[in-house]
């Protein structure tokens, strides 16, 4: 009878320690490196059962963005991750972050979602003298 609890437990703590796992592999991380003439930056995006959660940072921009984007390869803007005065800026550096919604995506999200996947889609950081800083989102 104990070693048949032993068992059990050893079962349980197994289950239990791989359970985040499983359910951190339902979830696909995005990665993008920003580069421009002179501003570097870096973004991260994830699936997540509410939308597209993300964070942006980028530093050595000449001036606060006009706006933060997703485009497609042909230069339509699907996405706007901040536009203005939600384009935070501290100390020189830009740091947002949010949640990507099908009500922010102006396209279907099943094309959204391809474009996505196929590493089509990349971050633009525009400020008055255009574009700043950009790079495709990776699937990893």
């Amino acid at each position: 009878m104990k070693n048949k609890r032993v068992v059990i437990w050893v079962l349980v703590v197994t289950l239990l320690m791989a359970l985040p796992t499983v359910v951190l592999a339902r979830k696909q991380v995005y990665k993008a490196t920003l580069l421009g003439q002179i501003a570097r930056g870096s973004a991260v995006m994830i699936t997540a059962p509410n939308g597209l959660p993300y964070m942006v940072f980028a530093s050595r921009l000449s001036e606060q963005p006009t706006s933060v984007n997703l485009h497609l390869p042909s230069g339509e803007a699907v996405a706007t991750l901040c536009v203005g005065a939600t384009c935070t800026m501290s100390d020189g550096f830009l740091n947002i972050s949010g949640t990507l919604t099908a009500a922010n995506i102006s396209m279907p999200i099943r094309d959204f979602m391809a474009a996505l996947n196929g590493g089509l889609l990349t971050i633009q950081i525009h400020t008055s003298q255009g574009v700043e800083a950009s790079g495709a989102l990776i699937p990893q």
